[in-house]
C-alpha cells in the first residue's frame, strides 16, 4: 500500500480548484469540456514558472482538481 503523504498545501489547491469552479458557474459561465481544458492548460503554464514547494503543491492540487473534471466530463 502506498504511504504517501497529501501536504495541507495540495488540499487547498483541490478547495480553490473547486470553488473557481463554483463561482464560474454562480456568474452564469458554461465551464464545458474546451473551458475546463483551458483552465487546465493555465495552471499547467504557472507550474512551468517555478515555485517553491508549498505553492507547487497548491498549483498541482488544482491542476489534479481540473484533470480529474475533465475525465468526469469525457465520460458523460
Amino acid at each position: 500500500m502506498d504511504q504517501t503523504k497529501v501536504s495541507e498545501a495540495y488540499l487547498l489547491g483541490i478547495k480553490e480548484g473547486r470553488d473557481n469552479l463554483r463561482w464560474l458557474k454562480s456568474q452564469g459561465e458554461e465551464v464545458d469540456y474546451d473551458r475546463m481544458i483551458e483552465l487546465l492548460e493555465n495552471i499547467k503554464a504557472v507550474l512551468r514558472m517555478g515555485f517553491p514547494d508549498e505553492m507547487a503543491d497548491f498549483l498541482r492540487g488544482e491542476r489534479d482538481f481540473w484533470k480529474n473534471q475533465i475525465k468526469k466530463a469525457s465520460h458523460s
